[in-house]
């Protein structure tokens, strides 16, 4: 596992970048997730996060403007739970709306994602 992400959106097709932005901080990479998280958008954010996930010591995702995630946003959320347990990178969730809080909740990823306000 490298210890910097390089940047890149690469894997985010050009027609999607309003939904994702990255900046990096010393020990982790931040990833702003903005918008509806559902299958449209899960397919061009899925591996930009997953890219971060594998090539940083941590991540953190900031979802202060994400209003909605459905059925395939929770899919994401646990798919890189488990790449983040498997690579050994702090994944972090911060700044949940309570909309997108309460999936977590249901669905039980508040348990299994590290969440902070």
């Amino acid at each position: 596992m490298s210890a910097v992400f390089d940047g890149s959106l690469d894997a985010v097709p050009a027609y999607m970048r309003g939904w994702i932005e990255l900046s990096g901080l010393a020990t982790a990479v931040v990833l702003r997730i903005a918008g509806e998280l559902d299958a449209a958008s899960c397919n061009a954010i899925e591996p930009a996060v997953m890219a971060a996930i594998a090539a940083s010591a941590g991540v953190i995702l900031d979802l202060d403007e994400l209003t909605f995630c459905d059925s395939r946003g929770v899919a994401m959320f646990v798919s890189i739970g488990e790449k983040a347990k498997a690579e050994g990178t702090d994944l972090t969730v911060r700044h949940l709306l309570p909309p997108v809080r309460s999936v977590f909740e249901i669905t039980g990823l508040d348990r299994q994602i590290q969440l902070i306000e």
